[in-house]
């Protein structure tokens, strides 16, 4: 009896709209773009945030070898204040500047300058 009363009311609401089937059509095709607008989205969040973890991934990597880079060179002006140091002992000791240089790979302007 229930689905007798639902299929009484469909038909009375078709007679009543014959111009029914065509706007369900419509609605169809409406919800069909909306749906594909949505998955289009999705679509391109997800590709978003792919590319932000890239990016914050390789920012981490920059930042780590900005760092070691950092490092390298405090190690290498901290080298080059012992090779000076040593040239200036070396120069009060007597040495030649050919010695010197030998001794610590310093170039000829900077045992001069000591």
């Amino acid at each position: 009896q229930f689905l007798e009363r639902i299929i009484k009311r469909l038909r009375s609401a078709f007679i009543e709209n014959k111009d029914i089937e065509n706007q369900m059509e419509v609605e169809d095709d409406y919800l069909k773009e909306i749906i594909q607008k949505n998955n289009q989205i999705d679509f391109l969040e997800n590709k978003l945030d792919e590319e932000q973890k890239l990016r914050l991934e390789k920012e981490s990597e920059l930042k780590k070898k900005d760092s070691e880079l950092k490092e390298k060179d405090t190690e290498l002006q901290e080298m080059r204040k012992s090779m000076f140091e040593l040239a200036r002992i070396l120069k009060l000791q007597g040495k030649s500047k050919l010695e010197i240089i030998h001794l610590t790979k310093l170039s000829e302007s900077d045992i001069e300058e000591l």
